[in-house]
C-alpha cells in the first residue's frame, strides 16, 4: 500500500500523525503504508531531501513507474517523535508527535509574519506579485520576526528528555566529547532563544 501525499512538510507531518493514531487506536493495523511525497506545499524540505523535483506531475509518472517494478525498493526515512506539554497541565496530558525535524518556533514565528505579509499587502496587485514568495519570507524576517526576536519576544522554556533507550548528545563544555543519556534522562532544561 502506497499513499503520495501532495503538500508541504506541515501536510507529510500532519498525515503521519494521522497513520500513528489510527494505528494506536487499532491493533490490526502493525505499520504504516508507504508514504510518498510531491512537492505542493509553502516549505518543502522534505519533498527535497527526498529528491521531489517542481514537476508533480513527472514525479507522480516516475513515482507510478517505480512502484510497479516489484524489484525496486522504496527508500526510508526514520522519524522520531517528541512528546510536548503545555506548562501548567499534568504530565499525562502531553502528546506524542512524530516528526522529521524540530525546531523552537523560529521557522514558526517567521511564516506567522510571512502570512501577517501577505494578508496586508493582498488587496494591492503589485505588492501581491513582489511579497507572496519566497522574497516574502526575507522582507517578513526583516521587518518582524528579527525585530522581535531582538526585543527579546522569542525566548522559551525547553526540557528536552530522551525518549530512546539511549541517546548521544555533545558536550558543550569540550565540543569533541560525546556525553550519554540513559531513557527518560533530561538533556537539557532552561531557557532558549
Amino acid at each position: 500500500k502506497v499513499v503520495v501525499c501532495g503538500g508541504g512538510d506541515g501536510t507529510v507531518t500532519s498525515l503521519l500523525n494521522m497513520m500513528a493514531k489510527a494505528r494506536a487506536e487499532n491493533e490490526n493495523l502493525k505499520s504504516s503504508p508507504t508514504m510518498c511525497v510531491l512537492r505542493l506545499g509553502t516549505g518543502n524540505a522534505l519533498a527535497y531531501l527526498t529528491g521531489a523535483q517542481k514537476n508533480f506531475a513527472k514525479d507522480l509518472q516516475s513515482l507510478v513507474d517505480h512502484l510497479s517494478d516489484e524489484k525496486e525498493k522504496v527508500p526510508e526515512i526514520p522519524t522520531s517523535t517528541i512528546s510536548l506539554s503545555a506548562e501548567g497541565l499534568p504530565a499525562d496530558t502531553a502528546e506524542n508527535t512524530h516528526c522529521f525535524f524540530a525546531g523552537l518556533g523560529y521557522d514558526a514565528r517567521m511564516l506567522q509574519d510571512y502570512m501577517w505579509l501577505r494578508d496586508k499587502t493582498k488587496e494591492n496587485r503589485f505588492l501581491t506579485k513582489m511579497f507572496h514568495n519566497p522574497l516574502g519570507y526575507l522582507v517578513a524576517l526583516a521587518l518582524r520576526t528579527l525585530p522581535a526576536t531582538m526585543r527579546g519576544e522569542h525566548v522559551f522554556h525547553v526540557k528536552v528528555t530522551n525518549l530512546a533507550d539511549e541517546a548521544f548528545a555533545m558536550d558543550s563544555r569540550r565540543g569533541d566529547w560525546a556525553i550519554q543519556y540513559e531513557k527518560d534522562q533530561v538533556i537539557y532544561e532552561g531557557e532558549t532563544g
